[in-house]
């Protein structure tokens, strides 16, 4: 939808030449496509907030001009590797990204005996330490509101009503949806309801499992983050995080290097991913993929940063035994 205009558009230009400092000079940024594109970004960051206009309008204005701002700078002095390294691996890097696995986990799907646990990124800043700011994937409320719906399909047909985006997202591949439009015939066949319960229930399953294994970064969730906080430092880079697989049987499973998607992302500007380890966490920076045009991944310009201690090791064997005892609940 194209961007809407009138006084209230003029009004918002005008504060924010007042408000805001000049942006870097043409002359400073290297002319490449990720700059073309932070500066569309930044056009239809205005038109975002313009569409907006309220009490905190000149907040919001100022904290996406700051952040654009900081984008194209970096372009001229980006983040360096051995920067980020010192930074990820400080105290305060590896709390922020300890930090960070617990919330996932606090966030987790509890789908009968499984749990899930999602992805989840944003932008990350350096301004005396690393700052992974998150960036809110805008399915993740739908999700839970689905899981808690597992076997009510009227339920289900209402979130489709209210959350059409989101829920095209979550059931990518339409097998809950055909699944649903497909009930009437299964109870014209004399299949029980407990039946019909029990196949909603999988459907459900299987699509928020999958759905799961991504995350979904959007630019109205980024302008959301962006209008509620000032940003400083330096940019370093979108981020997002491989969360482990919980094992029922014991202990987890260590989440996922970059995926073939994640390193495409990385030509364009996606710059880190984080694993999860046993006993740590692997931090992949993908940078030097920037604005690659090859036919194949230069593996060779992946830098991969590591951190390992026993304390995490016991931290997370603990959160292992929270999980088993509110499956064990749940299931009574």
């Amino acid at each position: 939808m194209a961007p809407r205009r009138g006084s209230s558009a003029v009004s918002l230009i005008f504060l924010w030449s007042i408000a805001v400092p000049a942006a870097p000079r043409a002359q400073d940024i290297p002319p490449d496509v990720e700059s073309s594109a932070i500066l569309q970004d930044q056009a239809s960051a205005r038109s975002w907030a313009g569409e907006r206009l309220g009490d905190a309008v000149g907040k919001a204005l100022l904290s996406s001009e700051q952040f654009y701002k900081m984008r194209l700078k970096a372009l001229a002095k980006p983040v360096r590797a051995e920067e980020l390294r010192a930074a990820v691996l400080s105290q305060d890097g590896v709390r922020q990204i300890q930090q960070m696995f617990d919330r996932v986990m606090e966030q987790r799907l509890l789908l009968g005996s499984k749990v899930v646990l999602a992805e989840i990124g944003g932008e990350a800043t350096l301004d005396g330490t690393v700052r992974f700011n998150e960036v809110v994937d805008r399915t993740r409320p739908v999700r839970q509101l689905l899981a808690r719906a597992r076997d009510d399909e009227k339920e289900i047909a209402r979130l489709y009503a209210a959350h059409p985006r989101e829920m095209r997202e979550i059931d990518e591949g339409d097998a809950l949806r055909n699944t649903l439009e497909r009930l009437a015939r299964i109870r014209a066949k004399g299949r029980s309801e407990e039946f019909v319960r029990n196949l909603v229930r999988g459907a459900v399953d299987t699509v928020l499992e999958g759905s799961g294994n991504s995350y979904i970064y959007s630019f109205e969730a980024l302008m959301e983050t962006l209008s509620r906080k000032e940003w400083s430092g330096r940019y370093a880079g979108r981020w997002h995080l491989h969360p482990p697989v919980f094992l029922a049987s014991g202990g987890w499973e260590a989440g996922e290097g970059p995926s073939g998607a994640d390193l495409e992302l990385a030509r364009s500007g996606g710059r880190l991913v984080i694993s999860f380890q046993l006993d740590g966490f692997d931090v992949y920076d993908l940078d030097g993929l920037k604005n690659d045009r090859s036919a194949r991944i230069d593996y060779s310009k992946i830098r991969k940063i590591s951190h390992r201690s026993p304390e995490w090791a016991r931290h997370f064997k603990t959160q292992h035994w929270i999980l088993e005892r509110q499956l064990a609940a749940t299931a009574r």
